[in-house]
């Protein structure tokens, strides 16, 4: 019995020790602008808990299939140019991928830079970090679907 105890508690501590963050909650919505030429897209909200500080702990990088965009995390919704975090604080991702129906903005959003992901990876999306210089990735398994809203 002492050992099976050690054991589990030896477990658990690798596991909680060995993580830089854990994913919470990801969820995708689509959306349709109401007005003529106004686009469509998808909003991408990811849900952080931070076993490490934003000192230590710089996470900068996002695909979701082949899409690349650059993220910065932040800690309170309501303030969105706020990206430092603590030890165990939770942490968001927003991201919005928007596509233009307007040829002018089409031309424009072709221009954006391609970032292929490192490696092909099993899941919906790949986030990338560095942690103390040491660059690491971890997947998003699945996104939770949203309802499409349609802007008027």
């Amino acid at each position: 019995m002492k050992l099976l105890v050690t054991f589990l508690v030896l477990l658990f501590s690798v596991s909680w020790f060995g993580n830089d963050f854990t994913i919470v909650e990801s969820t995708s919505q689509k959306y349709a602008g109401g007005r003529e030429k106004s686009g469509y897209g998808t909003r991408y909200n990811i849900k952080l808990f931070a076993q490490k500080s934003s000192k230590k702990l710089k996470i900068d990088q996002l695909w979701v299939g082949k899409e690349y965009f650059d993220v910065k995390p932040i800690r309170d919704p309501k303030r969105r140019n706020d990206h430092e975090f603590s030890k165990n604080d939770t942490i968001y991702l927003y991201i919005k991928h928007h596509i233009h129906t307007d040829e002018e903005m089409k031309k424009a959003q072709n221009e954006k830079k391609t970032v292929n992901p490192p490696y092909n990876y099993q899941g919906v999306a790949l986030i990338g970090y560095k942690l103390r210089n040491k660059r690491k990735y971890k997947v998003i398994e699945k996104f939770t679907e949203l309802k499409k809203i349609f802007y008027p």
